[in-house]
């Protein structure tokens, strides 16, 4: 899926015309006429139009969508529109303009609120487990796909729908994200996760989403995040500057009957090998004399739709990747690697009670040999509920915008870090 400019929620006037001019020219639109001429925002404020009233329950940048759309899209479709459409939509939650037939509800301030549903969505409000089922697949850089253990689960607080049957959702912590320790095949690694805090995410049970996620991470930051890397060293830290967008301005392909999904989970991760050379480990712990490959705080960002990751130069200072990545660009930030890794999900379907969620990451590591990668992974999952809202809140959610881009620094743990470099000076061959 092609790449487009999102519209944020507290864009100034300024910025937004700059969006729809720039949507036209993404769209190849190179209009002419005495009404809506290059840009259809200088119509909508110097000629204010009959239509401008249909417009007039919405203020600062939803009008202005609004405006430019009921101005120069109703009768004559042009290649800009759609971008329009998908930004008061993200705006407003509303799929369609009033001068298309529906009335709005009115708002007094351009934050939109959530206005309760009054149409009957698929999915009531309660709490919802996902259980996942055999057949999920983890595949880390350099690695062929292996099985990932079924029966680990994911407890979401499912709240009261929207006007667009969006409903947020909350992980409760703890016991809200489990999954069983398992072996990373052909290296002999345990891999155990832990989940660190409460998650958040989104169930849009009508399927009118846009939840693929772009996860792009840069090894050394050091502006942005305050986290150089000198000389691109491999090993030297687990720090990042994690790049991660949610939509990319195409709707989720959900049939009728399914909804979108996307969660977003902090948890920490442990790999080590076994002093004895079982896999998984069976004590289900690292214990004196297990070799630590790697520990580190991640957040693992599900979706229904399409995720990828890759790693390239954000912070511009030369060094994109310190390890195997893949990347599209590899350091010394040369485009030719064999990045990115992806993968798809598929839509929550309510009769059947079934999801499959995909997940892609970077994974900013000291761990020998492979140093800063990336891994995908799909599992499928069972959906039972609703059982009685457990009336959970998340002080500290994960950093994610369900509606575009967030920026996480993921700062190396010191205490880990000592722990890694002892384990590197009493490192055997394995």
């Amino acid at each position: 899926m092609g790449r487009t400019h999102r519209i944020a929620n507290c864009l100034t006037l300024g910025v937004l015309i700059s969006f729809v001019a720039s949507s036209i020219a993404l769209a190849g639109g190179r209009e002419s006429g005495p009404n809506i001429g290059a840009n259809p925002l200088l119509f909508s404020f110097t000629n204010r139009s009959p239509r401008d009233r249909v417009c007039s329950a919405f203020v600062g940048p939803a009008f202005t969508l609004c405006s430019a759309f009921c101005n120069g899209c109703q009768n004559t479709p042009r290649p800009y529109c759609d971008n329009l459409r998908r930004s008061f939509r993200q705006l407003t939650r509303r799929s369609s303009f009033p001068c298309e037939g529906r009335t709005p509800t009115p708002t007094s301030t351009p934050t939109p609120t959530r206005t309760p549903a009054t149409k009957n969505c698929a999915l009531a409000a309660g709490s919802y487990t996902f259980t996942q089922l055999a057949g999920g697949t983890l595949k880390p850089d350099g690695l062929d796909p292996f099985p990932f253990p079924a029966g680990g689960t994911i407890v979401q607080d499912v709240g009261e729908p929207d006007a667009e049957c969006v409903h947020e959702t909350i992980v409760p912590y703890p016991g809200g994200f489990s999954v069983p320790t398992f072996c990373i095949a052909g290296v002999n690694f345990t891999i155990q996760v832990r989940q660190s805090g409460c998650g958040i995410g989104r169930i849009d049970s009508n399927g009118g989403a846009d939840y693929t996620i772009e996860e792009l991470g840069d090894t050394s930051s050091p502006t942005v995040c305050n986290l150089p890397h000198p000389d691109c060293t491999e090993g030297l830290d687990s720090s990042a500057q994690v790049n991660v967008t949610v939509g990319d301005g195409v709707i989720d392909d959900c049939p009728a009957g399914t909804g979108n999904a996307i969660v977003s989970i902090p948890v920490q991760s442990t790999i080590w090998a076994d002093a004895q050379g079982a896999c998984p480990d069976p004590d289900d712990r690292l214990d004196p004399g297990d070799q630590l490959i790697v520990a580190l705080p991640q957040i693992f960002d599900f979706s229904s739709d399409a995720t990828s990751s890759d790693w390239q130069d954000i912070d511009p200072d030369g060094c994109c990747v310190a390890g195997g990545g893949p990347a599209s660009n590899v350091t010394p930030c040369d485009p030719g690697g064999d990045g990115p890794l992806s993968n798809r999900g598929e839509c929550l379907d309510f009769t059947a009670g079934t999801v499959t969620l995909a997940a892609s990451g970077v994974v900013p590591s000291t761990g020998v040999p492979i140093f800063d990668t990336t891994y995908t992974a799909r599992l499928p999952n069972s959906v039972s509920g609703p059982a009685p809202l457990q009336g959970v809140t998340c002080a500290s959610p994960p950093e994610i915008n369900f509606a575009g881009l967030r920026t996480r620094c993921l700062h190396d743990d010191a205490t880990s870090s000592s722990i890694r470099r002892a384990a590197r000076r009493a490192r055997r061959p394995w």
